[in-house]
Protein backbone atom coordinates (compact mmCIF):
# COMPACT_ATOMS: atom_id res chain seq x y z
CA UNK A 1 0.00 0.00 0.00
CA UNK A 2 2.88 2.33 0.85
CA UNK A 3 4.50 1.70 -2.51
CA UNK A 4 1.27 2.43 -4.35
CA UNK A 5 0.77 5.64 -2.36
CA UNK A 6 4.27 6.83 -3.28
CA UNK A 7 3.53 6.14 -6.94
CA UNK A 8 0.31 8.13 -6.65
CA UNK A 9 1.88 11.26 -5.17
CA UNK A 10 4.62 11.06 -7.79
CA UNK A 11 2.07 11.70 -10.55
CA UNK A 12 2.14 15.38 -11.63
CA UNK A 13 -0.55 17.44 -9.93
CA UNK A 14 -1.86 18.70 -13.24
CA UNK A 15 -2.50 15.16 -14.40
CA UNK A 16 -4.62 14.51 -11.34
CA UNK A 17 -6.55 17.72 -11.72
CA UNK A 18 -7.20 16.91 -15.35
CA UNK A 19 -9.43 14.10 -14.16
CA UNK A 20 -11.90 16.68 -12.91
CA UNK A 21 -11.26 19.90 -14.86
CA UNK A 22 -10.12 20.74 -18.33
CA UNK A 23 -8.18 23.93 -17.60
CA UNK A 24 -4.66 22.53 -17.45
CA UNK A 25 -3.92 22.80 -21.16
CA UNK A 26 -4.13 25.82 -23.47
CA UNK A 27 -5.47 23.50 -26.14
CA UNK A 28 -8.69 22.71 -24.29
CA UNK A 29 -11.96 24.24 -25.66
CA UNK A 30 -13.68 26.83 -23.41
CA UNK A 31 -16.84 25.73 -21.66
CA UNK A 32 -20.01 26.23 -23.73
CA UNK A 33 -21.95 29.46 -23.13
CA UNK A 34 -25.16 29.28 -21.09
CA UNK A 35 -28.37 28.86 -23.11
CA UNK A 36 -30.07 32.14 -24.06
CA UNK A 37 -32.96 33.35 -21.92
CA UNK A 38 -36.38 32.68 -23.46
CA UNK A 39 -37.85 35.64 -25.37
CA UNK A 40 -40.75 37.41 -23.63
CA UNK A 41 -44.16 36.67 -25.14
CA UNK A 42 -45.32 39.11 -27.84
CA UNK A 43 -47.96 41.56 -26.63
CA UNK A 44 -51.49 40.72 -27.65
CA UNK A 45 -53.05 43.31 -29.97
CA UNK A 46 -56.07 45.04 -28.49
CA UNK A 47 -59.30 45.10 -30.46
CA UNK A 48 -61.66 47.98 -29.80
CA UNK A 49 -65.42 48.38 -29.74
CA UNK A 50 -66.32 51.58 -31.59
CA UNK A 51 -70.02 51.54 -30.69
CA UNK A 52 -69.50 54.34 -28.10
CA UNK A 53 -67.97 56.50 -30.86
CA UNK A 54 -71.09 56.21 -33.01
CA UNK A 55 -73.56 56.62 -30.14
CA UNK A 56 -71.90 59.52 -28.29
CA UNK A 57 -73.63 62.87 -28.59
CA UNK A 58 -72.01 65.48 -30.79
CA UNK A 59 -74.73 67.93 -29.77
CA UNK A 60 -77.54 67.60 -27.20
CA UNK A 61 -79.90 64.91 -28.44
CA UNK A 62 -77.86 64.13 -31.57
CA UNK A 63 -75.47 61.19 -31.83
CA UNK A 64 -72.57 60.86 -34.24
CA UNK A 65 -74.48 58.10 -36.03
CA UNK A 66 -77.51 60.36 -36.49
CA UNK A 67 -75.31 62.84 -38.39
CA UNK A 68 -74.26 60.27 -40.98
CA UNK A 69 -77.36 58.02 -41.07
CA UNK A 70 -78.83 59.13 -43.37
CA UNK A 71 -75.84 60.83 -44.95
CA UNK A 72 -77.30 64.28 -45.50
CA UNK A 73 -76.44 67.78 -44.36
CA UNK A 74 -78.34 68.34 -41.13
CA UNK A 75 -79.91 71.68 -40.20
CA UNK A 76 -80.96 72.17 -36.57
CA UNK A 77 -82.85 75.39 -35.94
CA UNK A 78 -82.02 75.30 -32.23
CA UNK A 79 -78.25 75.33 -32.81
CA UNK A 80 -75.83 77.94 -34.16
CA UNK A 81 -74.72 77.61 -37.76
CA UNK A 82 -71.61 75.61 -38.48
CA UNK A 83 -70.53 71.98 -38.20
CA UNK A 84 -72.33 69.78 -37.22
CA UNK A 85 -75.31 72.07 -37.95
CA UNK A 86 -74.59 72.37 -41.63
CA UNK A 87 -71.15 73.78 -42.22
CA UNK A 88 -69.56 77.13 -42.92
CA UNK A 89 -67.15 77.43 -45.83
CA UNK A 90 -64.40 78.11 -43.31
CA UNK A 91 -65.20 75.11 -41.07
CA UNK A 92 -62.30 72.61 -40.78
CA UNK A 93 -64.81 69.83 -41.27
CA UNK A 94 -62.30 66.99 -41.76
CA UNK A 95 -60.64 67.81 -38.45
CA UNK A 96 -64.01 67.84 -36.71
CA UNK A 97 -65.25 64.69 -38.42
CA UNK A 98 -62.14 62.78 -37.32
CA UNK A 99 -62.46 64.34 -33.86
CA UNK A 100 -65.98 63.04 -33.24
CA UNK A 101 -65.13 59.62 -34.70
CA UNK A 102 -62.02 58.99 -32.58
CA UNK A 103 -62.14 61.04 -29.38
CA UNK A 104 -64.32 60.88 -26.29
CA UNK A 105 -66.40 64.07 -26.49
CA UNK A 106 -66.96 64.02 -22.73
CA UNK A 107 -63.21 64.62 -22.38
CA UNK A 108 -62.24 66.53 -25.52
CA UNK A 109 -64.28 69.17 -27.40
CA UNK A 110 -64.98 68.67 -31.10
CA UNK A 111 -62.37 71.35 -31.87
CA UNK A 112 -59.44 69.39 -30.34
CA UNK A 113 -57.86 68.22 -33.59
CA UNK A 114 -58.06 71.59 -35.32
CA UNK A 115 -56.30 73.24 -32.36
CA UNK A 116 -53.74 70.47 -32.09
CA UNK A 117 -50.03 71.29 -32.21
CA UNK A 118 -50.36 74.99 -31.53
CA UNK A 119 -53.29 75.50 -33.88
CA UNK A 120 -51.73 73.77 -36.88
CA UNK A 121 -54.27 70.97 -36.64
CA UNK A 122 -54.15 67.56 -38.27
CA UNK A 123 -55.51 68.93 -41.53
CA UNK A 124 -55.37 72.27 -43.32
CA UNK A 125 -57.20 74.82 -41.18
CA UNK A 126 -57.62 77.48 -43.83
CA UNK A 127 -58.39 77.63 -47.52
CA UNK A 128 -55.41 77.93 -49.81
CA UNK A 129 -57.34 80.52 -51.84
CA UNK A 130 -59.37 83.36 -50.41
CA UNK A 131 -63.15 83.05 -50.50
CA UNK A 132 -65.04 85.43 -52.75
CA UNK A 133 -66.85 88.29 -51.05
CA UNK A 134 -70.00 87.77 -53.20
CA UNK A 135 -72.25 84.84 -54.05
CA UNK A 136 -71.48 81.97 -54.47
CA UNK A 137 -68.58 82.87 -52.12
CA UNK A 138 -66.52 79.81 -53.11
CA UNK A 139 -62.84 80.31 -53.83
CA UNK A 140 -61.60 80.01 -57.42
CA UNK A 141 -60.92 76.40 -58.45
CA UNK A 142 -57.48 74.88 -58.63
CA UNK A 143 -55.90 73.87 -61.94
CA UNK A 144 -56.94 75.22 -65.30
CA UNK A 145 -60.10 77.25 -65.81
CA UNK A 146 -63.12 75.00 -65.37
CA UNK A 147 -64.93 76.93 -68.11
CA UNK A 148 -63.49 79.42 -70.51
CA UNK A 149 -66.13 80.92 -72.78
CA UNK A 150 -63.64 82.11 -75.38
CA UNK A 151 -62.03 78.65 -75.57
CA UNK A 152 -65.45 77.02 -75.59
CA UNK A 153 -64.72 74.22 -73.21
CA UNK A 154 -63.53 72.81 -69.93
CA UNK A 155 -60.03 72.33 -68.64
CA UNK A 156 -61.02 69.15 -66.80
CA UNK A 157 -62.30 65.74 -67.90
CA UNK A 158 -65.11 64.37 -65.75
CA UNK A 159 -66.32 60.78 -65.64
CA UNK A 160 -70.06 60.42 -66.13
CA UNK A 161 -70.60 56.63 -66.18
CA UNK A 162 -72.31 54.59 -63.48
CA UNK A 163 -68.93 53.48 -62.15
CA UNK A 164 -67.55 57.00 -61.77
CA UNK A 165 -66.42 58.02 -58.29
CA UNK A 166 -69.21 60.49 -57.54
CA UNK A 167 -69.08 61.32 -53.84
CA UNK A 168 -72.25 61.93 -51.91
CA UNK A 169 -72.71 65.55 -50.94
CA UNK A 170 -73.78 64.86 -47.37
CA UNK A 171 -71.51 64.90 -44.33
CA UNK A 172 -67.83 65.29 -45.24
CA UNK A 173 -65.47 62.29 -45.44
CA UNK A 174 -68.14 59.64 -44.78
CA UNK A 175 -67.78 57.89 -48.13
CA UNK A 176 -64.05 58.60 -48.29
CA UNK A 177 -63.14 57.41 -44.79
CA UNK A 178 -65.86 55.01 -43.62
CA UNK A 179 -66.70 52.90 -46.67
CA UNK A 180 -64.40 50.20 -48.04
CA UNK A 181 -63.10 50.66 -51.58
CA UNK A 182 -65.12 47.78 -53.00
CA UNK A 183 -68.35 49.31 -51.63
CA UNK A 184 -67.82 52.99 -52.48
CA UNK A 185 -69.57 52.99 -55.86
CA UNK A 186 -72.65 51.26 -54.42
CA UNK A 187 -72.72 53.65 -51.48
CA UNK A 188 -72.27 56.79 -53.56
CA UNK A 189 -74.96 55.84 -56.07
CA UNK A 190 -77.58 54.95 -53.47
CA UNK A 191 -80.21 57.41 -52.28
CA UNK A 192 -79.90 58.52 -48.64
CA UNK A 193 -83.41 57.08 -48.19
CA UNK A 194 -81.87 53.61 -48.37
CA UNK A 195 -79.62 54.48 -45.42
CA UNK A 196 -82.61 54.09 -43.10
CA UNK A 197 -83.44 50.55 -44.21
CA UNK A 198 -82.18 47.65 -42.16
CA UNK A 199 -82.00 47.25 -38.39
CA UNK A 200 -81.75 50.31 -36.11
CA UNK A 201 -79.81 52.04 -34.70
CA UNK A 202 -77.20 51.75 -37.47
CA UNK A 203 -79.48 50.60 -40.31
CA UNK A 204 -78.11 49.79 -43.76
CA UNK A 205 -74.61 51.23 -43.74
CA UNK A 206 -73.86 51.58 -40.03
CA UNK A 207 -72.23 48.13 -39.76
CA UNK A 208 -69.92 49.09 -42.65
CA UNK A 209 -68.98 52.33 -40.89
CA UNK A 210 -68.32 50.43 -37.64
CA UNK A 211 -66.17 47.82 -39.40
CA UNK A 212 -63.95 50.40 -41.07
CA UNK A 213 -63.75 52.59 -37.97
CA UNK A 214 -62.75 49.53 -35.91
CA UNK A 215 -59.80 48.90 -38.23
CA UNK A 216 -58.66 52.51 -37.95
CA UNK A 217 -59.06 52.54 -34.17
CA UNK A 218 -57.16 49.28 -33.67
CA UNK A 219 -54.25 50.81 -35.60
CA UNK A 220 -54.34 54.31 -34.07
CA UNK A 221 -55.51 53.91 -30.46
CA UNK A 222 -51.96 53.59 -29.08
CA UNK A 223 -50.95 56.77 -30.93
CA UNK A 224 -53.91 58.67 -29.49
CA UNK A 225 -53.07 57.47 -25.99
CA UNK A 226 -49.43 58.46 -26.47
CA UNK A 227 -50.66 62.01 -27.19
CA UNK A 228 -52.70 62.01 -23.94
CA UNK A 229 -55.94 61.84 -25.93
CA UNK A 230 -58.84 59.69 -24.77
CA UNK A 231 -60.37 57.51 -27.50
CA UNK A 232 -64.13 57.11 -27.55
CA UNK A 233 -63.69 53.40 -28.36
CA UNK A 234 -63.25 50.89 -25.53
CA UNK A 235 -61.33 47.60 -25.49
CA UNK A 236 -63.48 44.76 -26.80
CA UNK A 237 -63.47 42.00 -24.17
CA UNK A 238 -65.82 39.71 -26.08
Amino acid sequence: MTSNFKKLIAVPACALLALSISACSDNEDPPPPPPPAPAPPAPTATTFDVTPCLTQEVAPGYSVASLVIPDTVKVFLDMPSGFPNGRLLSDPTINRTLNVLFLDLDVHPATTFENFDGGEGLNNNENDRAFNADFPFLAPPQGQDVYNASAGGSGFTFQTGASSRIERMGQPAVSTALVRTENKVEYNLESPRIDLTGEPPFFQWGPEFALVLTGYTNALADDLLALDLTPCAVPDDS
